[in-house]
């Protein structure tokens, strides 16, 4: 592990992070879609392997927990977009709040694992906001995108395409 921290991630790391980050939150977004079960299994499974490949593309750079914090920051956050949105279509109350509830706790959790890879110091603090953008980019993208939200789904794949 390095005793600087780093800057950016090599090139082919990056789009793999990227893809892990598009998988993943098609797969949140899918599954909270009635009838994708199938497809989300497979987005997830895709997204497994992009993340393996970008550790090991990124070996010997971060320790363990940075990993896995990384990760964990980019799939709240597509939990975090795929539950606003599953929320919004409740129309029963109760439902609606639990859907609200998960989202806001998910968000809590990006912005902790944000917080603890930050101060880590592995990675500066401009790589891991731009790791928690290119995520909450990846997560509405694919929220949004499923939902119908083709619009907010259209500025989101902008934002993502900018990472």
């Amino acid at each position: 592990v390095r005793n600087v921290a780093l800057e950016i991630f090599p090139t082919d790391a990056a789009v793999k992070l990227k893809v892990y980050a598009v998988k993943y939150s098609w797969y949140c977004a899918k599954l909270l879609r009635r009838g994708q079960r199938t497809e989300a299994d497979a987005d997830r499974s895709e997204a497994e392997n992009h993340f393996a490949s970008f550790r090991d593309k990124c070996e010997g750079l971060l320790s363990e927990k940075s990993y896995e914090d990384i990760k964990l920051m980019l799939l709240y956050a597509g939990w975090h977009a795929a539950n606003t949105r599953k929320s919004e279509q409740c129309r029963l109350r109760h439902s609606r709040k639990g859907y609200e509830f998960d989202a806001s706790n998910h968000k809590r959790k990006v912005e902790e694992h944000y917080k603890t890879v930050l101060n880590k110091g592995e990675i500066s603090e401009t790589l891991a906001r731009n790791v928690r953008e290119m995520g909450w980019g990846a997560a509405w993208f694919a929220a949004n995108t499923i939902f119908g939200r083709d619009k907010e789904a259209d500025q989101q794949k902008a934002n993502l395409d900018s990472h």
